[in-house]
Parts: structure tokens; sequence; C-alpha cells
């Protein structure tokens, strides 16, 4: 199956602990985004210190301040609708590596921690619209729409291997948030996407 959860872009978030990519570790996000709002995925409850941005030219990482990281090297942003994964990976205690549908667009160099608290929402005039497959940190977590509850309920987003729930802030508890698009398979990537609209 291939469950997804929405966020509407307007005051709605999933809220996790403070977690921190360890060495070795890769931060790994699925899914789409389906209105033309800032991509603005993981990242602080509040404010914009710390962040993972789909820009219009760059992703950009911020570790807990101010600063931007910018990667762009063969960098396309994903189109609407169209499926993507983006990775984040801690390579050793000063670099970190960026990459989008397996392809790498580029390192960053910072001996500074990324500790998120939020998918979806950074701030309340900042959040992700799109729809939400999963969310993993290597060996520790995997917050899962396949794993969650899709009845009536409050939404949260079931993590099926460290058993720590992101619960869900400002979203209908009517069962509308998940939706299946795909019983019998995988949902494409957009780099997959791409190709088939452009019959190769």
């Amino acid at each position: 199956m291939a469950w997804v959860g929405h966020l509407d872009g307007n005051n709605d978030q999933w809220v996790v602990p403070a977690t921190d990519i360890g060495i070795g570790e890769t931060l790994k996000f699925r899914g789409r985004a389906t209105g033309d709002t800032v991509y603005r995925i993981i990242g602080a409850t509040s404010g914009y210190s710390t962040l993972l941005e789909l820009g219009a030219t760059n992703v950009n990482v911020r570790f807990g301040s101010a600063a931007n990281n910018f990667v762009s090297s063969g960098y396309v942003r994903p189109e609407l609708n169209a499926f993507f994964e983006l990775e984040l990976e801690r390579l050793d205690v000063g670099n970190y590596q960026v990459r989008l549908d397996g392809g790498v667009l580029g390192n960053i160099a910072t001996p500074n921690s990324f500790i998120f608290t939020a998918i979806g929402g950074l701030n309340s005039a900042i959040f992700f619209q799109g729809d939400v497959e999963y969310v993993t940190l290597t060996g520790r977590h995997n917050w899962n729409a396949d794993a969650s509850n899709h009845g009536a309920g409050n939404p949260d987003l079931i993590d099926s291997i460290g058993g720590v729930t992101a619960i869900a802030q400002g979203m209908p508890t009517d069962g509308s948030v998940w939706e299946n698009l795909n019983p019998g398979g995988t949902l494409l990537t957009a780099n997959y996407y791409n190709k088939l609209m452009a019959g190769n």
C-alpha cells in the first residue's frame, strides 16, 4: 500500500521530540508538494533556525542558526504533484550530504547538529502544503503514513521503528487527512515521473 497524509499548508504539522541526526545516519523524506508554497519540509516548530527546504533553485539547510547552506549541483525543483525523496546524511562530525531522488546535490561542511521538532510546519506563517508518505531516520525512526490509523481520531504519524509518535496539530480528525493513492504498489518519484512524461 501507499498511504499519504495531507498537509494543507494552513497551520498544520506533525510534532516530534527534539531529534538529532547522528553520524552515519540519514534523514529521509518522501512525499510531494500539492500547492505552490514554500517547501519548508522539516525543521523546528517555530522560527527558521533549523530547516530543510526545497527552494526554486537550490536546497537550503539551516543548522540551528540563521546561516543558509545552499546546495544546487544538478538540482531541479520537483514539479507539483510529483513524488520525490529528499535525504540529509551526516557523513562525519563535520560534513553532511544532500540527495534528491538518489542524486547527490552537494555536501555541507559544518560541525553543527541538525535537530528537528516538526514535519510540515516550521512557523505560524510558513507551512508545507503537500502529501507525506514517510519520514525516516536510519535505524531509529520511521514515521510512516502506511502504519498510521486511517480512521477518525487525531491523525498522528506513527513511528513503526522507534515508537515515537509524531503528534498531529491543526488537522481535521475525521480521517480525511489520509488517502491511499495506489493500493497496488509504490508511488513514483519525481525523476521517474518526468521520464514518463517525456516518453523515455
